[in-house]
């Protein structure tokens, strides 16, 4: 691997070379970086005061800084050393389990999703999907597959009762409406997205109450949890794993060699 060749030219051992020119060059945001994304990001601390959540925003920040720290370094490895891909990326196969998908069934790229309709992070991930989809178009079969977090206490209900809306045909519509309201996800709540979507309340409601699909949520969770998920977003790109709300180019990345191997 370039970064081990790169440690024994220096002299120094693979966790030194990742101090020193990865973590070593990450910034520790400051007071006025968190506020400031505080502020331009309302819909995901969802009401919670500045000082509740700045510890998980300047984590956050220094996710985001590591990773584009990380891609910088391995992209200047790439640039001044010969790199041959020898071994074939770890991979775990995740099931479609019957959920709600988009593209055709044998696309060359198949896309699960792990998610939680109150996760911030995965509002944020969200649009980058979207573009994902735009993007590639009928080359992906993208599933939905639900993780809600013990910390979210609305995610569940959310999910059971996007089921419900499955079960008339507007999984998807209702899908965008959370993530649109995303501060929105108690009961009523619930139940008067399904009559904005002109769905049959009366039916829907009876599938929300009587927790019709809470079988299938917690089907999701263990399949996620086998599969070594630990908080969402996550997917899987033909069982490659990608956590978190990554930027749309490691998105392409990914499936881009994908489809280049199914060549």
């Amino acid at each position: 691997m370039p970064r081990h060749r790169e440690a024994k030219a220096g002299g120094i051992d693979r966790a030194a070379l990742i101090k020193n020119e990865i973590e070593a060059k990450v910034s520790a945001p400051t007071d006025v970086e968190v506020a400031a994304w505080y502020k331009s990001n309302p819909t995901r601390v969802e009401g919670a005061p500045l000082d509740q959540v700045a510890g998980a925003i300047k984590g956050l920040l220094v996710q985001e800084r590591t990773r584009a720290a990380r891609q910088q370094y391995l992209d200047g490895l790439k640039k001044r050393t010969a790199v041959a891909i020898l071994l074939e990326p770890p991979r775990f196969k995740v099931a479609e389990a019957g959920r709600p998908s988009r593209g055709p069934a044998g696309a060359p790229v198949e896309i699960v999703e792990f998610s939680d309709f109150q996760c911030p992070f995965c509002l944020r991930a969200h649009p980058t999907v979207t573009q994902v989809l735009s993007t590639y178009g009928d080359r992906i079969r993208f599933v939905y597959r639900n993780y809600p977090l013990p910390n979210h206490p609305n995610a569940w209900p959310a999910a059971e009762a996007a089921a419900c809306a499955g079960e008339q045909g507007k999984f998807w519509e209702y899908h965008d409406r959370l993530f649109d309201n995303q501060s929105k996800l108690g009961e009523a709540d619930l139940k008067q997205h399904a009559a904005a979507l002109a769905l049959d309340t009366a039916k829907f409601d009876a599938c929300v109450d009587s927790h019709k699909y809470k079988s299938d949520v917690d089907a999701d969770v263990a399949a996620g949890e086998e599969a070594g998920v630990s908080g969402t977003p996550a997917f899987f790109i033909n069982g490659r794993q990608l956590d978190g709300a990554q930027p749309f180019e490691t998105f392409k990345r990914v499936i881009d060699e994908e489809l280049a191997a199914k060549r």
